[in-house]
Protein backbone atom coordinates (compact mmCIF):
# COMPACT_ATOMS: atom_id res chain seq x y z
CA UNK A 1 0.00 0.00 0.00
CA UNK A 2 2.75 2.33 0.23
CA UNK A 3 6.35 2.48 -1.42
CA UNK A 4 9.64 2.58 0.80
CA UNK A 5 10.11 6.56 0.33
CA UNK A 6 6.27 6.87 1.44
CA UNK A 7 7.21 5.64 4.73
CA UNK A 8 9.13 7.06 7.83
CA UNK A 9 9.48 5.10 11.23
CA UNK A 10 9.97 7.29 14.34
CA UNK A 11 9.37 4.89 16.53
CA UNK A 12 6.86 4.69 19.80
CA UNK A 13 6.30 8.18 21.69
CA UNK A 14 4.76 6.60 24.76
CA UNK A 15 8.45 4.79 25.07
CA UNK A 16 10.01 7.93 25.76
CA UNK A 17 8.71 7.59 29.38
CA UNK A 18 10.26 4.44 30.12
CA UNK A 19 13.64 5.59 28.28
CA UNK A 20 14.15 8.19 30.64
CA UNK A 21 13.35 6.01 33.73
CA UNK A 22 16.72 4.91 33.39
CA UNK A 23 18.02 7.79 35.55
CA UNK A 24 15.63 7.51 38.40
CA UNK A 25 15.95 5.08 41.13
CA UNK A 26 12.77 2.53 41.79
CA UNK A 27 11.64 2.05 45.03
CA UNK A 28 12.34 -0.67 46.86
CA UNK A 29 10.47 -4.29 47.30
CA UNK A 30 7.77 -3.27 45.14
CA UNK A 31 6.98 -5.74 42.40
CA UNK A 32 4.71 -5.63 39.77
CA UNK A 33 2.66 -8.26 37.30
CA UNK A 34 1.22 -6.92 34.44
CA UNK A 35 -1.68 -9.47 34.48
CA UNK A 36 -1.84 -12.00 31.79
CA UNK A 37 -3.99 -11.61 28.90
CA UNK A 38 -5.57 -14.94 28.72
CA UNK A 39 -6.74 -14.71 25.18
CA UNK A 40 -3.99 -12.62 23.27
CA UNK A 41 -2.72 -13.74 20.50
CA UNK A 42 -5.14 -16.91 20.64
CA UNK A 43 -7.18 -16.50 17.54
CA UNK A 44 -4.98 -18.74 15.41
CA UNK A 45 -5.31 -21.57 17.99
CA UNK A 46 -7.85 -23.90 18.26
CA UNK A 47 -10.92 -23.37 20.19
CA UNK A 48 -10.26 -23.41 23.93
CA UNK A 49 -6.82 -22.46 23.35
CA UNK A 50 -5.54 -19.30 25.98
CA UNK A 51 -3.09 -18.50 28.54
CA UNK A 52 -5.15 -19.47 31.35
CA UNK A 53 -2.73 -22.23 32.50
CA UNK A 54 0.33 -19.73 32.45
CA UNK A 55 -1.59 -16.71 34.18
CA UNK A 56 -2.80 -18.96 37.15
CA UNK A 57 0.66 -20.77 37.79
CA UNK A 58 2.24 -17.30 37.85
CA UNK A 59 -0.35 -15.76 40.04
CA UNK A 60 0.00 -19.09 42.65
CA UNK A 61 3.73 -18.74 42.59
CA UNK A 62 3.68 -15.16 43.09
CA UNK A 63 1.04 -15.39 46.15
CA UNK A 64 3.16 -18.28 47.82
CA UNK A 65 6.10 -15.71 47.10
CA UNK A 66 3.90 -13.08 49.22
CA UNK A 67 2.82 -14.73 52.03
CA UNK A 68 6.46 -15.81 52.60
CA UNK A 69 7.97 -12.27 52.20
CA UNK A 70 5.48 -9.76 53.96
CA UNK A 71 7.57 -6.94 53.39
CA UNK A 72 7.34 -7.22 49.81
CA UNK A 73 4.86 -4.92 48.19
CA UNK A 74 2.95 -6.43 45.19
CA UNK A 75 0.81 -4.40 42.77
CA UNK A 76 -1.22 -6.50 40.43
CA UNK A 77 -2.16 -4.27 37.04
CA UNK A 78 -5.26 -5.30 35.62
CA UNK A 79 -6.71 -4.37 32.14
CA UNK A 80 -10.20 -3.06 31.91
CA UNK A 81 -12.64 -5.81 30.64
CA UNK A 82 -10.10 -8.21 30.57
CA UNK A 83 -9.69 -8.54 34.88
CA UNK A 84 -11.88 -7.68 37.47
CA UNK A 85 -11.08 -8.40 41.00
CA UNK A 86 -14.19 -10.32 42.33
CA UNK A 87 -12.71 -12.93 39.96
CA UNK A 88 -12.03 -16.31 41.67
CA UNK A 89 -8.07 -16.57 41.09
CA UNK A 90 -7.62 -13.24 42.73
CA UNK A 91 -9.44 -14.12 45.76
CA UNK A 92 -8.56 -13.92 48.87
CA UNK A 93 -5.40 -11.61 47.77
CA UNK A 94 -2.57 -11.85 50.45
CA UNK A 95 -2.44 -8.74 52.41
CA UNK A 96 0.57 -7.38 50.53
CA UNK A 97 -0.94 -7.48 46.63
CA UNK A 98 -3.23 -4.91 45.32
CA UNK A 99 -5.52 -4.93 42.33
CA UNK A 100 -5.31 -2.05 40.04
CA UNK A 101 -7.73 -1.50 36.88
CA UNK A 102 -7.22 0.52 34.05
CA UNK A 103 -5.34 3.40 33.79
CA UNK A 104 -1.83 3.58 31.67
CA UNK A 105 0.30 0.40 33.21
CA UNK A 106 3.79 1.48 32.11
CA UNK A 107 3.73 4.30 35.08
CA UNK A 108 3.95 2.14 37.49
CA UNK A 109 7.59 1.47 36.15
CA UNK A 110 8.66 4.35 37.93
CA UNK A 111 7.92 2.53 41.34
CA UNK A 112 9.08 -1.37 40.35
CA UNK A 113 11.95 -2.66 41.33
CA UNK A 114 10.76 -5.85 39.48
CA UNK A 115 8.28 -6.65 36.64
CA UNK A 116 6.58 -9.24 35.54
CA UNK A 117 5.21 -9.40 32.32
CA UNK A 118 4.26 -11.52 29.52
CA UNK A 119 3.12 -10.89 25.88
CA UNK A 120 2.74 -7.45 26.08
CA UNK A 121 4.19 -4.00 24.39
CA UNK A 122 5.28 -3.66 28.75
CA UNK A 123 7.72 -5.51 28.29
CA UNK A 124 9.14 -3.98 26.23
CA UNK A 125 8.95 -0.68 28.07
CA UNK A 126 10.40 -2.21 30.94
CA UNK A 127 13.57 -2.84 29.38
CA UNK A 128 13.52 0.46 28.40
CA UNK A 129 13.36 1.34 31.99
CA UNK A 130 15.98 -0.64 32.75
CA UNK A 131 13.72 -2.15 35.34
CA UNK A 132 14.51 -6.34 35.93
CA UNK A 133 12.08 -8.25 33.98
CA UNK A 134 10.55 -11.74 34.37
CA UNK A 135 8.87 -13.20 31.56
CA UNK A 136 6.91 -16.42 32.72
CA UNK A 137 7.32 -19.04 30.40
CA UNK A 138 6.87 -22.62 32.59
CA UNK A 139 5.39 -24.70 30.00
CA UNK A 140 8.32 -23.77 27.31
CA UNK A 141 5.91 -21.03 25.56
CA UNK A 142 8.59 -18.79 24.32
CA UNK A 143 9.26 -22.23 22.34
CA UNK A 144 6.51 -24.05 21.49
CA UNK A 145 4.32 -20.59 20.67
CA UNK A 146 7.16 -18.64 19.33
CA UNK A 147 5.52 -17.69 16.03
CA UNK A 148 2.46 -15.76 17.40
CA UNK A 149 4.35 -14.41 20.71
CA UNK A 150 6.00 -11.21 21.30
CA UNK A 151 9.29 -12.80 22.03
CA UNK A 152 12.29 -11.08 23.15
CA UNK A 153 15.99 -11.51 21.80
CA UNK A 154 17.42 -12.43 24.85
CA UNK A 155 16.89 -15.36 26.79
CA UNK A 156 18.01 -13.88 30.45
CA UNK A 157 14.11 -12.73 30.91
CA UNK A 158 12.53 -16.38 31.14
CA UNK A 159 11.86 -18.15 34.02
CA UNK A 160 11.56 -21.73 33.10
CA UNK A 161 9.94 -22.88 36.76
CA UNK A 162 8.78 -21.92 40.53
CA UNK A 163 11.98 -22.55 41.72
CA UNK A 164 13.69 -20.10 38.83
CA UNK A 165 10.99 -17.79 39.39
CA UNK A 166 11.79 -17.18 43.36
CA UNK A 167 14.76 -16.95 43.12
CA UNK A 168 15.18 -14.75 40.22
CA UNK A 169 12.51 -12.38 42.44
CA UNK A 170 14.28 -12.69 45.46
CA UNK A 171 17.80 -11.61 43.29
CA UNK A 172 16.27 -8.68 41.76
CA UNK A 173 14.56 -7.12 44.76
CA UNK A 174 18.58 -7.57 46.83
CA UNK A 175 20.15 -5.87 43.60
CA UNK A 176 21.20 -2.24 44.06
CA UNK A 177 20.44 0.18 41.20
CA UNK A 178 22.50 0.73 38.36
CA UNK A 179 22.01 2.33 34.60
CA UNK A 180 23.04 -0.32 32.79
CA UNK A 181 23.56 0.19 29.09
CA UNK A 182 21.47 -1.70 26.83
CA UNK A 183 23.21 -4.97 25.35
CA UNK A 184 22.99 -5.30 21.89
CA UNK A 185 20.35 -7.71 21.65
CA UNK A 186 17.88 -5.50 23.80
CA UNK A 187 18.86 -2.89 21.26
CA UNK A 188 17.72 -5.42 18.08
CA UNK A 189 13.94 -6.27 20.17
CA UNK A 190 13.42 -2.08 20.97
CA UNK A 191 14.74 -1.38 17.71
CA UNK A 192 12.27 -4.37 15.92
CA UNK A 193 9.27 -3.74 18.57
CA UNK A 194 9.14 0.25 19.45
CA UNK A 195 11.02 1.12 16.41
CA UNK A 196 13.89 2.59 18.37
CA UNK A 197 16.32 2.45 21.19
CA UNK A 198 16.64 5.46 22.87
CA UNK A 199 14.29 8.91 23.92
CA UNK A 200 13.53 10.74 20.63
CA UNK A 201 10.71 9.20 19.05
CA UNK A 202 8.42 12.10 20.46
CA UNK A 203 10.94 14.34 18.93
CA UNK A 204 10.82 12.75 15.50
CA UNK A 205 6.98 12.40 15.43
CA UNK A 206 7.11 16.42 15.75
CA UNK A 207 9.87 16.71 12.89
CA UNK A 208 7.53 14.72 11.09
CA UNK A 209 4.72 16.20 11.77
CA UNK A 210 6.28 19.59 11.05
CA UNK A 211 7.86 18.65 7.76
CA UNK A 212 4.55 17.10 6.37
CA UNK A 213 2.21 19.98 7.30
Amino acid sequence: IANKNQITVVGTPRSDYSFKLRNIAPKRNIIVFYLIEYNRSTAIFPEGKNWSKLYNQTLKYLFEFAKKNPDVQIILKGKTGVHEKRQSNLNPLPSNCRFIDGGSGHILLKIASAVIAFNSTIVFETIASNRNLIIPNFNNENKIYKNVLLNTENKKYYVNSKIQFDTKIKYYLDLNYKNRKLSTSDKKTLKHFLGNTDATAGENMRKFLEKSI
